[in-house]
């Protein structure tokens, strides 16, 4: 028994003592007294350690997950910009070379953009005017001329029936009117365009006349059915464009009449195999494709209906919260993570004075234990050794 090893777990070291309480106070009263004190003390470090670990690969953990989350934030920032960008590039509100965008130009930018689609198609409807309908003016008068009977208030056939290309095709040389590519926001130009919700989504009418043509010989006079007074022709002022595309119903007008002599030449095209016919029928698809579906007739329309202006200007701000929601995300956890950090530079140290206290008890132990058993190997056990070598 004399070389046997004296092994204590450091839990069950004061439950030890005690139970041998008996012998030890006849030799060892005063070992058995620092070691009684010293019991407790080592359990307690020893759970403040674990205590202390824990916290800390709690907070280390929770660093690593808000990095992570700030790094997911700045991600989708930058994500979210691209589309931005994108989106105001392929609305011809940025060029794509702009790498800032300020949204207190928005509104500055849609106006341009309204009055550079208003040109751009108007110029279209121009040089089609310019290309084609002197000729088809020309060729629809001959084919009618032994049908159809003209009015006294037209010169021709074809001014009858096509009262606005006529207007435009003799106004052609003239700049754009101020009400065209002036007027914005309630500073003029027609009527607002009402919609009212049963059109199919994305697809937004312009309105316009229902242009009715009686192609048989009948005596009466042949002419356009219009709805009503503000159908008709603006006064020409022969200074300025008096077609105003920017109008709902000017241009739905032009564009019902751009239907009608396609519709004309299409005909013609079942009876005669006419060139000229077959570029004019091209060319009309063209020029009522850019004038219908194309973006720049996206931003005329928005020139009276301040829903569609609304709706994208409700679009861009979307990116624009999501973007500062990200911001305020990432701001946030990294807030967090320097209080984390923080409380790590508390636990840590701390820790450490935990440890450097645990192994001073620990080694007074020992040294009061050898004092009882000088003869014998002491060993204090238990994840105390984990913490102290």
């Amino acid at each position: 028994m004399a070389d046997q090893p004296v092994v204590l777990h450091y839990q069950q070291m004061e439950e030890w003592l005690k139970d041998r309480r008996s012998v030890f106070e006849k030799k060892h009263k005063k070992e058995l007294k620092a070691l009684l004190e010293y019991a407790p003390q080592l359990s307690q470090l020893v759970q403040d350690i674990v205590t202390h670990e824990k916290m800390i690969k709690k907070a280390r953990g929770m660093v690593a997950e808000c990095e992570k989350v700030s790094c997911e934030a700045e991600r989708t920032v930058e994500t979210v910009e691209k589309k931005r960008h994108q989106f105001l590039v392929d609305h011809n509100l940025i060029s794509n070379d702009v790498t800032a965008f300020d949204p207190t130009l928005f509104s500055q930018l849609v106006d341009t953009q309204i009055r550079v689609s208003i040109s751009r198609i108007t110029a279209l409807l121009v040089q089609f005017t310019e290309k084609f309908v002197v000729s088809f003016q020309q060729k629809y008068d001959t084919i009618l001329s032994n049908t159809i009977k003209k009015s006294n208030r037209a010169s021709s056939t074809f001014e009858e029936h096509f009262p606005w290309l006529t207007r435009l095709q003799a106004e052609s040389k003239l700049p754009l009117g101020e009400d065209t590519t002036g007027a914005l926001e309630g500073e003029g130009g027609g009527p607002v365009e009402i919609d009212w919700g049963d059109a199919p989504e994305n697809v937004l009418s312009d309105g316009g006349n229902e242009i009715v043509i009686q192609w048989d010989d009948a005596d009466e006079d042949v002419t356009p059915i219009m709805q009503d007074d503000e159908d008709a022709l603006p006064p020409a002022n022969f200074r300025s464009l008096s077609v105003n595309i920017a109008n709902s119903r000017a241009r739905g007008s032009l564009l019902g009449e751009l239907d009608a002599a396609r519709c004309f030449a299409s005909e013609r095209l079942r009876y005669e195999n006419d060139v000229f016919f077959s570029d004019f029928v091209t060319s009309v698809d063209a020029v009522l494709e850019a004038a219908r579906s194309s973006m720049d007739a996206e931003f005329v329309r928005m020139k009276e209906i301040y829903r569609l202006r609304d709706n994208l200007e409700e679009q861009v701000n979307r990116f624009a919260r999501t973007i500062a929601s990200m911001h305020l995300r990432k701001k946030a956890h990294e807030k967090k993570i320097s209080d984390l950090h923080d409380e790590l530079k508390r636990l840590e140290p701390h820790k450490e004075e935990l440890v450097k206290q645990t192994r001073g008890v620990r080694d007074a132990c020992l040294v009061e234990l050898k004092k009882m058993f000088p003869e014998r190997v002491v060993s204090i056990v238990g994840d105390i050794n984990k913490f102290v070598e």
